[in-house]
């Protein structure tokens, strides 16, 4: 490969220009590709999520444990805002 900035030769492995440090730019990877167990998987995910945080929450109620419950809560919040969404 040669580098774009200073004109030197190097490996391909290698992600700074050995002679002037600078950032090699290479070609983005390829987007992972969607596929239906993908989507049940981050579905299921999201569920576990949502009940474990659940679980925190009811623990830190009972328990009095201020931390637990608004670590429960801010987990909770988070899965319902990443949950994936019902295409129609």
């Amino acid at each position: 490969m040669i580098c774009n900035e200073c004109g030197f030769e190097f490996q391909t492995s290698l992600r700074y220009c050995p002679n002037c440090k600078c950032n090699i730019k290479t070609e983005s990877k390829t987007p992972v590709e969607v596929t239906p167990n993908r989507i049940k998987l981050r579905f299921y995910f999201g569920i576990a999520s949502i009940i474990g945080s659940l679980v925190l929450i009811a623990s830190g109620i009972y328990y009095d444990d201020f931390i637990t419950w608004i670590f429960g809560a801010i987990i909770f919040v988070l899965t319902i805002i990443q949950f994936p969404k019902q295409k129609k």
